[in-house]
């Protein structure tokens, strides 16, 4: 028991890596061959990789992924990339001194008892941690350290460290199925002794690094001897109370509130409903899993019963829905867009029971996931909508009085005006304006980021018709050589007083020599009420050829009659916008691989592998998940070697390679 208890202080006091050595405070050696037998190292040892995967390698990991920002002190340092050396020192020293090393001393001391299964276990949780670091920082030192013919011990290349820990593994599986053991299941908190769902983990983690390696047979062979149910899954249980609660909790809550949070976050831009990039369908609804993860917009689900980050959420590590993920990429990649579908849709048949959140957030209505098509990968499906990414929307406030009698039709010949707005050019964006028969107002925005509403104040008055047409007109322009797509608007126009006024919307890109009517009658028009406003909506993108179109709202009096005016108030009017791709739409696999990848990045929000998969996949332009990034133009590529490394083992690679140096199996 006085090992549990040092073991427990240890995950306390590293959980919050404070500026302590890792040793002050403990007068226990939980090392020490003389004080622990196999079994009871187990808890402390599953515990130091608790740390590693749930601590602050997965925070600083998530601030560079786009699931978490940080906001005070280090923390904004380290997400504005501002790191050094001597940041990664306790975290390096997690991985090495506190769990592979204790991780080999167990194996040592099961395997002199005879103790196989127990063995396995430390073997998995070794590659676990170890594989942690070689996608971290690359080559590392392994075979060599804490073996005392080597005082300095070789950095390994990091794809070669990939096979030693196939092999790893492998002995690991082989040992789990062994009959000889000690039974450990007292003090095994992840599976409680059970060695088919240790074998399954081991099984799923090999499937991850085939997944690294790009060796995706290798990889659907082990995932289909993987985790097979959501029940088999290797989590992190926590309970409320201070030496055992989630990890997330205990530093948002209890030692650095404020730190961290989730605003300005790609994650919730593409998960929240409200967002300018959501990433449902009429297909998918992730209103739940949004609530899982975020309180709100800006901040991480922490102190809601229930929420991903709660004191008591269990943290997932090895989990099934990464298991269905790697069969859903892998055979994809290999075996084409059918095998890849339908792995998905397994996957999404598992996401459509809610298993994939807590009780408290799995609430009927607010998940959905239904099976997907190959129509809806194809050009113009919902998934393959030439607006992947990015949404513009762009609001005018446009209020104005006109009075006077109306033309009884509407032709081009019967449109006229006093002028046009002049087109806005930019480098990047865009910007809208205004008119109204030359009598309007504009006010040209400042652009905020994408995605951000933008107000262009417009107004029109005192005109009257004469039996002439009279409209507002929105000249929307982008950056030459760019495209958009029009999918939606909406014109609030509304009477009042005397009079019968009509109204429609009309588009064009060819500065009028041709144009569409939006509105549901065309050129009939709408008669406008005086109580309910007219209001225009499109069912599908309107793609534009041209980097320019036109919107007008027109409206005119179908019956003249001297003296019975009306007022027309044409209120906010939005326009909701999409950035095509640079190129012709993706191919229908393209579009596949797409989701697959998106699936796995919503996936392991909070874990580390969501920041090996922005690096793995980052040359694939038109699939990849666009994730910014936070500082300059550069995603980081790996961590920096700790200092304490560099100064005591002469064997640190030379030049040492910095932030933005890519790692062998990411070239």
């Amino acid at each position: 028991m006085k090992n549990k208890i040092a073991f427990l202080i240890v995950l306390i006091s590293l959980s919050f890596l404070s500026c302590k050595k890792i040793v002050d405070g403990i007068n226990i050696d939980p090392n020490n061959a003389q004080d622990a037998t196999a079994v009871t190292m187990l808890t402390g040892v599953e515990l130091s990789n608790v740390i590693v995967q749930e601590g602050e390698l997965a925070r600083r990991a998530g601030m560079w992924s786009g699931y978490f920002s940080g906001q005070l002190f280090q923390y904004n340092s380290y997400q504005l990339y501002n790191v050094i050396a001597n940041d990664y020192n306790d975290t390096w020293s997690q991985v090495f001194a506190a769990t592979i090393k204790n991780c080999r001393l167990m194996r040592q001391k099961s395997i002199e008892v005879n103790n196989r299964r127990l063995a396995g276990v430390a073997q998995v949780i070794e590659a676990h941690a170890a594989g942690t670091a070689l996608v971290l920082w690359g080559d590392i030192p392994y075979s060599q350290v804490y073996d005392e013919r080597y005082v300095n011990p070789a950095f390994e290349p990091q794809l070669k460290l990939y096979d030693s820990l196939q092999v790893l593994l492998d002995s690991a599986i082989k040992n789990l199925n062994s009959t000889s053991f000690i039974n450990f299941a007292a003090q095994d908190i992840i599976y409680q002794g059970d060695n088919v769902k240790w074998s399954q983990a081991a099984y799923t983690l090999k499937a991850r690094y085939y997944l690294q390696t790009k060796q995706y047979s290798l990889a659907i062979a082990a995932a289909q001897n993987g985790i097979s149910t959501n029940a088999n899954s290797m989590v992190m249980t926590h309970i409320d109370n201070a030496n055992g609660s989630n990890l997330y909790a205990q530093f948002m809550v209890d030692e650095r509130p404020g730190f961290m949070s989730a605003a300005g976050t790609y994650a919730v831009s593409i998960i929240n409903p409200a967002g300018a990039k959501y990433r449902g369908n009429s297909k998918t609804n992730e209103t739940g899993r949004y609530r899982y993860l975020y309180r709100s917009g800006t901040d991480i689900n922490y102190n809601n019963v229930g929420g991903a980050f709660h004191k008591t959420t269990p943290f997932p590590l090895i989990t099934f829905g990464e298991n269905l993920l790697i069969l859903a990429e892998a055979d994809y990649r290999l075996n084409g867009f059918t095998a890849g579908l339908n792995r998905l849709n397994t996957y999404r048949a598992w996401l459509n029971t809610g298993a994939h959140l807590s009780s408290t957030y799995a609430v009927a209505g607010t998940f959905r996931y239904d099976p997907y098509t190959a129509t809806d990968f194809a050009t113009g499906g919902i998934e393959n909508s030439n607006n992947p990414f990015v949404t513009y929307a762009l609001t005018t406030n446009a209020a104005g009085v006109v009075l006077g009698p109306g033309a009884t039709s509407i032709t081009p010949a019967a449109v006229t005006t006093t002028g046009f707005s002049v087109p806005v050019y930019r480098s990047n964006g865009m910007k809208l304006t205004g008119n109204a028969n030359g009598d309007s107002t504009t006010t040209n925005p400042n652009w905020a980021g994408e995605g951000t509403t933008t107000t262009v104040n417009s107004t029109f008055s005192g005109i009257t018709f004469n039996n002439t047409t009279r409209y507002v007109q929105y000249d929307i322009t982008t950056a030459p050589g760019s495209t958009f797509a029009m999918q939606n608007i909406s014109v609030p126009v509304t009477l009042t007083g005397a009079g019968s006024l009509s109204a429609a919307v009309a588009y064009s890109t060819d500065n009028w020599a041709t144009f569409t009517y939006l509105t549901p009658s065309g050129s009939a028009g709408e008669v406008l009420s005086g109580v309910l406003p007219l209001s225009v909506g499109l069912s599908a993108a309107v793609p534009m050829i041209t980097n320019r179109f036109s919107v007008r709202i027109i409206i005119w009096r179908k019956f003249a009659s001297v003296g019975n005016f009306a007022t027309v108030n044409v209120g906010s009017t939005v326009f909701t916008l999409s950035t095509l791709p640079p190129v012709t739409s993706v191919t229908a696999d393209q579009a596949l691989l797409r989701e697959i990848l998106e699936e796995r990045y919503v996936n392991f929000v909070g874990q580390i592998e969501g920041f090996n998969d922005m690096r793995r996949t980052q040359n694939e332009t038109l699939v990849r998940v666009p994730v910014a990034p936070n500082n300059g133009t550069q995603l980081p590529q790996r961590f920096l070697y700790p200092q304490s490394e560099i100064d005591r083992n002469t064997s640190v690679p030379s030049p040492i390679p910095g932030l933005y140096v890519r790692t062998p199996a990411n070239q």
